[in-house]
């Protein structure tokens, strides 16, 4: 049996939501990932508004899909077939991978 990584339904929700936006092409609002002391929460804010975060919280902004980013991977994944989708959920993780290993990087927090 290979080994199972947990993942928390606030980065699932994410996954799930930033697909569909990409699948679509809708920028009508920004997607965020944050970290809450630990717990990753999923929020969708319209684009006229920004998500706003006390500095120094317990919440930190781990990933953002806004305008350009949804459709740079719309146009990169040229359909809305299950391979599309696939390579769009791939991608989303990739990201979400890059966004966790920053502070790790920038603050030598292993």
């Amino acid at each position: 049996m290979g080994s199972q990584t947990y993942v928390q339904s606030g980065e699932k929700e994410f996954v799930n939501g930033v697909t569909r936006a990409i699948m679509e092409c809708d920028v009508s609002n920004n997607h965020y990932l944050l970290n809450n002391a630990g717990v990753l929460m999923y929020i969708v804010s319209s684009r006229n508004q920004r998500v706003g975060l006390q500095v120094n919280s317990k919440t930190k902004v781990l990933c953002v899909f806004s305008k350009g980013l949804i459709e740079d991977f719309h146009d990169k994944a040229r359909g809305t077939d299950d391979l599309a989708k696939q390579w769009i959920k791939r991608a989303i993780r990739d990201v979400i991978d890059h966004g966790k290993d920053v502070p790790r990087i920038v603050y030598r927090v292993f």
